[in-house]
């Protein structure tokens, strides 16, 4: 595990203090916590979501067991966006009541959820002035610092839930379970001291850098069934990347194994970077071992980018 050997020095300390890391351990640190969501973007959106809810039973009429916050949002492991620039993603969870009228209208339609994602658009559409949407499997409404995902579910009897199709052309609800994926995360998160969200956050900013070209799920999951022990951040972040190169062109499944697999596509021709990246990451934590830590903060930036300390 890479750990800083010494005293800092002076210099060392009031170059930190003001912002300018001199250390790959500090430089690692500041970007964690640039990394974090803001205590008052979240409890805007644990508020938002409680409003929501209480709008959608009051205009769709229709009887709602409860709701939850899922998704990235939920687990801790949502990034915050550069400089203040973008939004944030929270998805809420809607379990309709299980009446005799609400499945036969709903569910047992074979629209695979097409009705209740309309009527549910309609019925929020305006709520504080927003234009809702139907974006399957959920219908989303956007502030101008957050977009929320309200998804409709039914809740089954062994576990999991039915949520609409992610296609129009198919008329059958699929199975998900977002509430144990979540639950699953944070029991690995506590089981590594909290280190496992750190390695995400960072792995999901890399993503961002480079374009997005993975789902930001589909990452957490792959890191989820190829990290087995936490010998720190110096082997695991590598050690991912090589896990993804391996993994391209192949389906991970989510941590609960309940409901799609998520394919994990990428260009052939670029996926030689991705061990590029594990190689340049690998030798950032050497260089800082040795104490060459403005070559390794250089390293480390040039592959996750915003907001590493240093890049510009």
């Amino acid at each position: 595990m890479f750990d800083y050997n010494g005293p800092k020095t002076l210099s060392q300390i009031l170059s930190e203090r003001a912002g300018k890391p001199t250390t790959l351990n500090a430089a690692i640190e500041q970007f964690l916590s640039d990394l974090l969501i803001t205590d008052t973007l979240s409890d805007r959106a644990a508020s938002r979501q409680q409003s929501v809810r209480a709008a959608v039973e009051d205009r769709l009429k229709i009887p709602i067991d409860n709701s939850y916050l899922v998704g990235s949002y939920a687990r801790n492991t949502q990034i915050s966006e550069i400089l203040g620039q973008g939004i944030i993603d929270v998805d809420c969870l809607l379990i309709l009541k299980q009446t005799k009228d609400v499945v036969a209208k709903y569910y047992s339609n074979t629209d695979g959820g097409a009705r209740i994602l309309n009527e549910l658009r309609d019925a929020i559409n305006g709520y504080q002035g927003l234009r809702a949407e139907v974006s399957r499997p959920c219908v989303t409404l956007t502030w101008a610092d957050m977009k929320m995902e309200m998804t409709p579910s039914f809740e089954l009897r062994d576990g999991g839930y039915f949520i609409p199709s992610n296609e129009v052309w198919t008329f059958k609800w699929q199975e998900t379970d977002p509430i144990k994926d979540g639950d699953l995360i944070l029991a690995r998160n506590k089981e590594f001291d909290g280190r496992f969200k750190h390695m995400v956050r960072m792995i999901k900013c890399w993503n961002r850098n480079f374009g997005k070209p993975f789902s930001s799920f589909g990452l957490e999951a792959l890191a989820y069934i190829t990290t087995n022990g936490f010998r720190g951040l110096d082997v695991e972040l590598p050690h991912f990347f090589r896990k993804l190169h391996d993994y391209i062109g192949y389906e991970v499944p989510a941590p609960s194994e309940v409901g799609s697999r998520v394919h994990l596509r990428f260009e052939s021709y670029r996926k030689h970077y991705i061990l590029t990246f594990a190689e340049r990451i690998q030798r950032a934590f050497y260089l800082g071992s040795i104490g060459q830590h403005q070559e390794a903060i250089a390293l480390m930036g040039s592959v996750f980018g915003k907001p590493f300390p240093g890049v510009k």
